[in-house]
C-alpha cells in the first residue's frame, strides 16, 4: 500500500494554498519534507497558514523561521490564551519564556511573516487576556490588531455567560477601558 507521502508527492506542484494545523504541525517530519520539496522545486508562491502552539520551532538543525523565509506568503496564528504562568496552565506543554523567545527570534529572522495571536476567551482567562494583549503590544511583539479572540462555547462550565452579573459588569468596564487604550 502506498504511503500518504507517495500519494501526495505528485500533487505538490499544483498546491496553491495549505493550512497547517495540529496536533502540532511544526514537529512533524512530513511537514518539513513537503517544505523541502517545494524549496527544491522553486515553489515559493504557496500560500501557507499555520495554527501552532508556538513552542517548538526547531526541526533537526533548522528552524521553522528559516523555512518560512523561503516562501512569499506565510501567516502564523499562535494558539495562546494567556501569558506567563496562566498561559502555561491553560495550554499544556507551554513554556512561556520559550514562547516569548520564539517570537523575538521570529521578528529577527523572518520579520515579514504575518503573525498573530489566536486566543480562546473563557472564564479562565477573561481578566488576564487584556493584560496579555497589552503586554505583547507594549513589548513590540505584536501590533494591537494582531490579536484574534475566539469565544469558547464548550464546555458550558467555562463559558463567559456563567459569570454572575457583577463580574460581567466588571469585565465590561475593563474591556471598555482596554478598547480606549487601543484607540489612543
Amino acid at each position: 500500500m502506498k504511503s500518504f507521502m507517495d500519494e501526495l508527492n505528485p500533487l505538490l506542484a499544483s498546491v496553491e494554498r495549505v493550512y497547517w494545523a495540529g496536533g502540532e504541525p511544526l514537529i512533524t517530519k512530513e511537514h518539513y519534507d513537503i517544505l523541502d520539496k517545494w524549496i527544491a522545486m522553486g515553489k515559493r508562491d504557496v500560500k501557507m497558514d499555520y495554527t501552532t502552539n508556538f513552542t517548538q520551532m526547531y526541526y533537526k538543525r533548522k528552524t521553522a523561521f528559516e523555512y518560512w523565509n523561503s516562501f512569499e506568503h506565510v501567516r502564523v496564528a499562535a494558539s495562546l490564551d494567556a501569558n506567563h504562568a496562566r498561559g502555561e496552565l491553560l495550554r499544556k506543554g507551554t513554556d512561556w519564556n520559550q514562547v516569548v523567545e520564539n517570537r523575538q527570534r521570529m521578528l529577527e529572522v523572518c520579520p515579514t511573516v504575518d503573525f498573530y495571536i489566536s486566543a480562546t476567551l473563557s472564564v479562565m482567562n477573561a481578566y488576564n487576556i487584556l493584560d496579555f494583549h497589552k503586554e505583547w503590544v507594549e513589548l513590540g511583539l505584536i501590533s494591537a490588531e494582531d490579536f484574534n479572540v475566539n469565544i469558547l462555547q464548550d464546555p458550558d462550565r467555562f463559558r463567559l455567560d456563567i459569570l454572575p452579573a457583577d463580574m460581567k459588569a466588571e469585565l465590561e468596564q475593563l474591556y471598555n477601558e482596554h478598547i480606549a487604550w487601543i484607540a489612543t
